[in-house]
């Protein structure tokens, strides 16, 4: 499994744990831990359709990702029980642990005639596995945890309810999660970002370039992918076009550097938006598009720099949607 390196030291632990649906496809969560009980965050929503939990912005301890659309949800829980079971005084209100959370719709179609017993879907207790499994420095890449089953590029899908089967023009494709890892010096010491994204968009992936490299595959045409621009223009006749609700990007970005509330839910919109030059459409009515932006609050402010935090931020961002193909 690909592994990016990250600098975080115990300030940021990760965790992931999967469940497998069949023998093709599985579903997961992944957890990032802030042990400190001093890091704070906002979160900028931008796709249409998103599911979410605890997203006010303030304090917290811990963000749990997780594919199984609102039933996912549950693994939140079993991350709560994780905390609270390392403190000695868990149910005092300041002691309470504030656990923020989304999902992405990672069902197939030969979920759609099960019951919902028959169903697999992440629950508390592979909240509690990924907590029980969290790490420092390194973050998995790749179809795990919340990536688990995610896809790019499903602007050309169709469901057939009555056959069970996608009527498809241009396939999606197999994405995952992705993640980046960075730093700048200033007064001696390192002001760290690490940018992490489970993507499974509508839209397909594009790389620096410009060019589609994952979603909208061509069925007929060996190693051809459309970009949503070739579709949209092709014969009426031709293109097969709905767009489906089995979306979202989930991105959280982490920072050592104290930053004020205002400043980053400015930062994580400007930042936010970026991410539409390497994932197009983005931010769909279809989408449940959602940034988190952590601080861990361990450098003063007096460390933060506009013009290199962003420009940091703004090359890692392309690099951790990338590390899924790269």
């Amino acid at each position: 499994m690909k592994q990016v390196i990250l600098g975080f030291d115990d300030s940021v632990k990760i965790g992931v744990a999967n469940y497998s649906v069949n023998d093709t496809s599985s579903t997961g969560c992944t957890v990032f831990f802030f042990p400190n009980q001093q890091s704070t965050c906002v979160v900028d929503v931008r796709g249409g359709s998103p599911g979410l939990f605890h997203v006010s912005d303030g304090y917290l301890d811990a963000i749990c990702l997780s594919g199984g659309s609102l039933f996912g949800l549950q693994t939140i829980h079993g991350v709560m029980a994780g905390i609270s079971e390392l403190r000695s005084n868990p149910c005092m209100w300041n002691q309470i642990p504030i656990v923020k959370g989304a999902i992405i719709y990672d069902f197939k179609l030969d979920s759609f005639d099960k019951s919902f017993k028959e169903l697999v879907f992440p629950d508390i207790a592979l909240g509690r596995k990924a907590f029980n499994c969290v790490t420092t420095n390194s973050f998995p890449v790749g179809l795990v945890g919340a990536g688990s089953g995610a896809r790019a590029g499903k602007m050309s899908v169709i469901y057939d309810l009555t056959t069970k089967d996608d009527n498809l023009y241009a396939l999606p494709e197999p994405s995952g999660q992705g993640g980046a890892f960075g730093y700048y010096e200033c007064k001696g010491v390192q002001v760290k970002i690490g940018i992490f994204s489970v993507l499974n968009p509508v839209g397909c992936i594009f790389n620096k370039k410009q060019e589609c490299v994952l979603g909208h595959r061509s069925q007929t045409i060996k190693e051809k992918r459309y970009a949503t621009e070739e579709l949209i223009d092709m014969n009426s006749t031709e293109r097969k076009e709905q767009t489906t609700t089995s979306n979202t990007t989930l991105t959280v970005l982490i920072t050592n550097v104290t930053i004020s509330d205002q400043l980053k839910r400015q930062l994580a919109k400007q930042l936010h938006s970026e991410m539409s030059t390497f994932i197009r459409p983005f931010n769909t009515p279809d989408d449940g598009d959602t940034f988190f932006f952590v601080s861990t609050n361990e450098l003063s402010e007096n460390h933060f720099r506009y013009i290199d935090f962003t420009s940091l931020a703004s090359k890692l961002l392309p690099d951790a949607i990338l590390s899924i193909i790269e």
